[in-house]
């Protein structure tokens, strides 16, 4: 597969980090599935930064770091009070 202009090495990144970025979302979120959805959404923000984050050296860490995020955001969107209409008889 030939690179794309300006994505030299994104490839290769993502197959050679592709099975230990699953095993980390994994670590985060306990689902096969969410975990794939973390690690898909990480490098789809790591393709739109790839100049920027190669420049730096260290895309493992972006990517690491953007899967931890948003899993918090995506946790703390779970756990949001919930306005209902009645009082509920018993909790969530």
């Amino acid at each position: 597969m030939e690179a794309i202009d300006g994505y030299d090495g994104f490839d290769a990144f993502v197959r050679a980090r592709a099975t230990g970025l699953l095993r980390y979302g994994y670590a985060l979120t306990g689902s096969q599935h969410d975990a794939a959805d973390l690690v898909q959404e990480a490098l789809a923000r790591l393709g739109a930064a790839w100049h920027r984050v190669q420049r730096k050296g260290d895309p493992e860490g972006y990517v690491r770091v953007t899967m931890a995020r948003l899993h918090v955001s995506w946790w703390r969107r779970q756990r949001r009070e919930r306005l209902v209409g009645a009082v509920p008889e018993r909790g969530y």
